[in-house]
């Protein structure tokens, strides 16, 4: 036989295919192992599996260089001691259970042909059917699975991952893995392999058959809990409750492409799902909450945005969770945290097509493009009015993708914060006085938060050259949507309820009537531990302006100014100016007589 009876799935590697149909390959046989088709060959075996996790999800790339590397093994005399380690890289993964059964029959043209691989006939019709199993095909008809005694469910791995099944009649078998929560398979959740284990050996030159009765197979997995990450994207401006709240979620797809390209079917119930609380967020322009997602995009480049459409890449439903339980029914909200609204982003066959095109087009051993996620919500007025709610956790999650005619996996939800997010908020208050009088407090005062101290100065910069606050290119306009104005006391009516731990930076647009305008930036980083009662608190004192109502001279009156004392002063001087000329009229006249004389 060429290369070892193993196919498909976990463990399918190049020492491990079926490469050459319809015949079975018969050199020199070891000493110790008999073909099941022999006399006196034995009629049962073993298959033991050790269940294996990669270390390091950071290091996985969708595309392996080669699929070398034995995932199923074979001992060269039967009864030898078989490695039951992990490969380098992996490390064994407890409680993970497997259900073998045994393949009744396959399709032969028409007819449904009985397997006996106590038959050399039988080798040689599966030979025939290889490249199929590895489609697995049992859907299209090309296998029958057996039932009852033909189905046996392997007990869950133990501390070193392996669990053992005995007595186990020679046949082709499907092997299928149930797969852990918060794991998703290296390669594949299910395989067919033959018992015995048939690989060829050379050794100096020799090429000699094994047939393996006890064989050990290594599938794969990897911890999916660090595929999906989810942040608060601050190139959008966020200081407070008034702003929308955005979120980037980037999801990898749980398959790689080994040895053939990967398609759709592979990729079934792949979707991607942010699960908000309920509470917190409003429906944006009564839409509903899945008009939060914005874009959907997957890798890079000018195709990597995916349209949103039954006939197009994607689906997007909102659904709420009303109960005091979390969801445990199959479908697609399960595992939805009660008070909590899952935001689905589910993709069409024409998506997943798309998806498994890109996938195929990674180089060996580069990063694989992912699926990214943008949403934006406005915060609910509960959440607004609330002084006791501080804190909004988000969620994600991830339905990892699977092959056609497996079981759909459990929903990925990691518990960890970079997949949860969490905004914590805070209480910010202004104290407006008089400068001259810190008891007098200044109503009247407008305000804006920024984000961006750099576009805060430019707002300032712009007061101070009498550009209006809102005119069209002022630069005032890059704050964010906060806008409170004092109230008698000197203070906004209520506490703004800002974001807590990062900075923020306060200028005051407009200042009470009859006072300057303070052209300052102040810095505040609110603390998460203010209350409304007891706010972190910014000081901004105002100058006021001297003279008459309206009047605009900081600090000192200026002796007479605009009083009646300056008009008397005028009089006078006007009839100085007059006598002046009258008698200079009248010197000039005489002068004039005299000269005449």
């Amino acid at each position: 036989m060429a290369g070892t009876l193993c196919v498909a799935g976990a463990v399918t590697v190049s020492s491990v295919a079926w490469a050459n149909k319809p015949g079975v390959s018969q050199p020199s046989v070891n000493k110790g192992s008999k073909a099941p088709w022999e006399s006196k060959a034995p009629t049962t075996g073993s298959l033991t599996i050790v269940k294996c996790r990669k270390k390091d999800v950071s290091t996985t790339t969708t595309t392996v260089a080669s699929s070398s590397t034995a995932n199923a093994s074979a001992s060269n005399e039967t009864g030898k001691t078989q490695d039951t380690s992990c490969p380098a890289g992996f490390e064994s993964l407890k409680d993970v259970s497997f259900t073998v059964t045994k393949v009744a029959s396959i399709k032969e043209g028409t007819n449904d042909v009985t397997l006996n691989l106590a038959q050399y006939d039988s080798w040689q019709k599966i030979a025939g059917i290889v490249s199929k199993l590895n489609a697995h095909p049992e859907e299209a008809g090309v296998v029958t699975l057996g039932t009852g005694t033909d189905v046996h469910n392997m007990t869950a791995t133990d501390k070193d991952g392996k669990s053992t099944l005995n007595n186990l009649s020679v046949g082709l078998y499907k092997i299928v893995e149930k797969v852990p929560d918060g794991y998703g398979a290296y390669d594949f959740s299910s395989f067919y392999m033959t018992l015995p284990l048939i690989e060829q050996k050379t050794d100096n030159g020799k090429t000699t058959t094994v047939y393996e009765y006890n064989p050990v197979v290594k599938p794969k997995n990897i911890d999916l809990s660090s595929a999906i990450k989810k942040n608060v994207d601050k190139s959008h401006i966020f200081a407070g409750v008034k702003d929308k709240i955005y979120y980037t979620i980037t999801a990898k797809v749980n398959k790689t492409k080994i040895d053939k390209d990967l398609t759709e079917k592979n990729l079934k119930d792949y979707a991607v799902f942010d699960d908000a609380p309920t509470s917190a967020f409003t429906e944006p322009n009564n839409q509903g909450l899945d008009a939060a997602v914005q874009s959907v995009k997957f890798g890079t480049g000018s195709d990597s945005t995916l349209t949103k459409g039954e006939n197009n890449d994607y689906t997007v439903t909102a659904k709420a969770n009303s109960d005091n339980a979390e969801i445990a029914t199959a479908g697609d909200t399960k595992g939805l945290a009660a008070g909590h609204t899952r935001i689905l982003v589910k993709f069409t066959e024409a998506g997943l097509k798309k998806i498994a095109s890109k996938l195929n087009n990674v180089a060996a051993g580069s990063e694989a493009p992912q699926v990214e996620v943008e949403l934006a919500f406005d915060i609910s007025k509960a959440f607004k009015d609330s002084t006791t709610d501080k804190t909004i956790t988000n969620k994600s999650g991830f339905f990892p993708a699977h092959d056609e005619g497996t079981t759909a996996p459990n929903p990925i939800i990691p518990n960890v914060d970079g997949s949860k997010p969490t905004v914590k908020f805070g209480y910010l208050q202004v104290d407006k006085y008089n400068s001259e009088d810190e008891s007098k407090k200044l109503s009247g005062a407008e305000f804006k938060i920024f984000t961006d101290k750099g576009k805060a100065d430019l707002c300032t910069k712009s007061l101070k050259e009498n550009t209006a606050v809102d005119a069209k290119d002022s630069p005032c306009k890059a704050a964010s949507a906060f806008d409170e104005t004092t109230v008698e006391g000197g203070k906004f009516s209520n506490p703004y309820k800002a974001e807590a731990g990062s900075t923020l930076y306060v200028v005051e647009v407009k200042a009470p009537e009859g006072f300057a305008l303070s052209p300052v930036v102040k810095e505040i980083t609110v603390k998460d531990t203010t209350t409304n009662d007891n706010p972190d608190t910014l000081k901004f004192p105002n100058i006021p302006l001297h003279g008459e109502k309206g009047g605009n001279k900081f600090w000192f009156n200026l002796p007479a100014t605009g009083a009646a004392g300056v008009i008397l002063f005028a009089l006078a001087g006007m009839g100085l100016i007059a006598a002046s000329v009258f008698l200079y009229m009248r010197n000039r006249k005489e002068e004039e007589q005299q000269q005449n004389a």
